[in-house]
């Protein structure tokens, strides 16, 4: 789900936006979304195999334009892992 500000052209991220475009995404094995600012995401991935950021960063910077965010920045991250809660799960999404 997106939280969308049109007057404001910010991005407020909530679980399930970037599914879509990152599931399915060969060589990812899990992944995590922080909203950094009103306007920025970025994108932590654990991959396991060669990886190119450029097409997952694209196609999410085009589903933000596509509802409104003006000049979203998007940066993917490859990691070798993501934090996990005391039970072993990974958010999925980090708000501000």
């Amino acid at each position: 789900m997106l939280s969308f500000d049109g007057e404001r052209g910010h991005v407020l991220v909530q679980p399930g936006i970037f599914g879509d475009s990152i599931e399915g995404e060969a060589g990812i094995r899990e992944w995590q979304v922080a909203q950094e600012s009103r306007h920025a995401v970025r994108v932590r991935v654990v991959t396991s195999e060669q990886f190119d950021p450029r097409p997952l960063e694209e196609r999410i910077r085009s589903s933000l334009v596509e509802v409104g965010v003006v000049s979203p920045s998007v940066i993917i991250d490859e990691v070798r892992s993501l934090e996990h809660t005391a039970v072993g799960k990974t958010p999925l999404v980090r708000g501000l």
